[in-house]
């Protein structure tokens, strides 16, 4: 059973989730990126929402950087679901270098896994650049 929802008046100002003190940012993903680090990382997890984020509307600074596993270390490359096109210009992702605002989410979208792969929703799947078949 799902619990109601809180009122947003007793909402933190912000999200700000453990690897942000940790780590010192928020993992983010392309949308290019979702599905590979959910079934790296996120299987056996439950319910799992993709947030959409604008960055335009982002008041922390997102860097572009080199994957870095949840644990601090460096993953082993390839991330499954991706593909490194040219070794000079590796993958990179975003890292929020603080908490993330309220109203820079902008969309919400269950993600289901399907024999252990996490599907988009089909109204994200036209956006993808990466072929995932």
């Amino acid at each position: 059973m799902n619990s109601p929802s809180p009122p947003l008046e007793s909402l933190p100002p912000a999200y700000a989730p453990p690897s942000l003190v940790q780590e010192g940012f928020i993992h983010l993903s392309t949308l290019d990126q979702v599905c590979g680090v959910a079934d790296r990382f996120y299987q056996n997890q439950g319910d799992l929402v993709l947030l959409e984020v604008d960055p335009q509307r982002l008041q922390a600074p997102l860097r572009w950087e080199a994957p870095i596993h949840p644990d601090g270390s460096a993953p082993d490359l390839p991330v499954p679901g991706m593909s490194v096109l040219d070794p000079a210009d590796p993958v990179r992702f975003p890292h929020l270098y603080g908490p993330l605002n309220w109203d820079a989410i902008v969309g919400f979208y269950p993600l289901k896994f399907d024999h252990n792969h996490v599907q988009l929703p089909p109204e994200l799947q036209p956006l993808l650049t990466v072929d995932r078949t």
